[in-house]
């Protein structure tokens, strides 16, 4: 592995200490500053300007705690934070849980209450995202343990009803799900019995315009590749097309830490286009860069060639605001933020 270090540093940014202890935070991915929504363990959901510091109140969670499953006690119930495009709505769920709800911050209405069932829902994150379609804020969102459905973020109405007199009947657990920057597709990280991890992605306009089963066995639905105990690990959209998954090919669970690596896929295709063996942590994408959050810093590729481009030593980045153009690391109390623009 080689790749010169960055000159770069990252600006910190500390929470104001009357937010209280957070739980998560979301990047408003629409802003072009350093905008953020922050949920407090106390259930508040709070604005947050990293530029200017200044933070404001704008509604309050009113999703329910849920213990921890007796089964598959890694995976600790927490509450996972969503924001919209434009920080409108809130999206508050219990990953490894069955509940959540939508929000609008603007009313401090529920518009969507949520529940992805309770058949092993202790074994993915809560199946949600959020994205636009024809200006309209919609939500990606589990109903069953093999069912997705979309709803307007608005007004709660679905807009995906089936046919129960049609069977469509999917074997498969849905797991976290990430849209593709301009909403073309979306990728999900879940799982069918064995249990194999499969990663799936499908065409998410031509679901939302009409083919109402593409979830379940449309024909731009695409099985990436089967891996023996092997989900809930990080992917990330490079491209409308391409997609970064973490796992090596043939992955099993005995051999799961000696065959660390991600993949580059061509997601209309579903061919693997490149291995980079030995990479984890989280992934990012920007400006045809792939960028991981290794133990020891960030790594930045070229997806192409495979080619790693530089390192930030020490710089572990938790998010990633595509507005602001920034990798953020988030510990609890401040936000430090690395301009994408020193990774050139």
């Amino acid at each position: 592995m080689s790749g010169a270090s960055f000159a770069a540093k990252a600006t910190v940014s500390r929470l104001p200490a009357a937010v209280g202890p957070v739980a998560d935070l979301a990047p408003v991915s629409g802003a072009p500053r350093s905008q953020w929504l922050l949920l407090t363990t106390a259930g508040d959901l709070v604005r947050f300007d990293a530029d200017s510091g200044t933070a404001r109140t704008v509604g309050a969670t009113t999703v329910p705690a849920e213990p921890q499953p007796d089964y598959w006690r890694e995976h600790v119930v927490r509450r996972r934070l969503h924001a919209s495009h434009d920080g409108r709505f809130a999206g508050i769920v219990n990953d490894y849980g069955r509940y959540g709800e939508v929000a609008d911050l603007e009313t401090g209405r529920v518009t969507l209450s949520l529940d992805g069932g309770d058949y092993h829902q202790y074994t993915v994150p809560f199946s949600f995202a959020f994205t636009q379609h024809k200006g309209r804020t919609l939500v990606v969102h589990r109903t069953a343990w093999n069912r997705l459905d979309v709803s307007d973020a608005l007004t709660g109405e679905l807009l995906t009803p089936r046919d129960p007199g049609i069977p469509h009947r999917l074997d498969y657990f849905h797991g976290a799900l990430a849209v593709s920057p301009r909403g073309t597709r979306i990728a999900d990280d879940g799982w069918i019995w064995q249990p194999y991890g499969v990663p799936t992605v499908l065409n998410l306009r031509s679901w939302i315009e009409g083919r109402t089963f593409e979830s379940e066995d449309g024909r731009t639905r695409k099985e990436l590749d089967w891996r023996d105990y092997y989900w809930n690990e990080p992917q990330c959209w490079i491209d409308e097309r391409h997609i970064a998954v973490t796992g090596l090919k043939g992955i099993d669970y005995e051999a799961k830490s000696s065959t660390r690596g991600v993949r580059v896929f061509d997601a209309v295709r579903c061919r693997e286009l490149l291995a980079l063996p030995g990479v984890e942590g989280a992934l990012f994408a920007a400006d045809g860069m792939l960028f991981a959050a290794a133990l020891a810093g960030l790594q930045a590729w070229d997806p192409v060639s495979g080619e790693l481009r530089g390192t930030v030593p020490g710089f572990v980045p938790t998010h990633h605001h595509p507005g602001a153009a920034e990798l953020v690391a988030f510990d609890g109390e401040t936000l430090s933020r690395l301009p994408l623009s020193c990774l050139v």
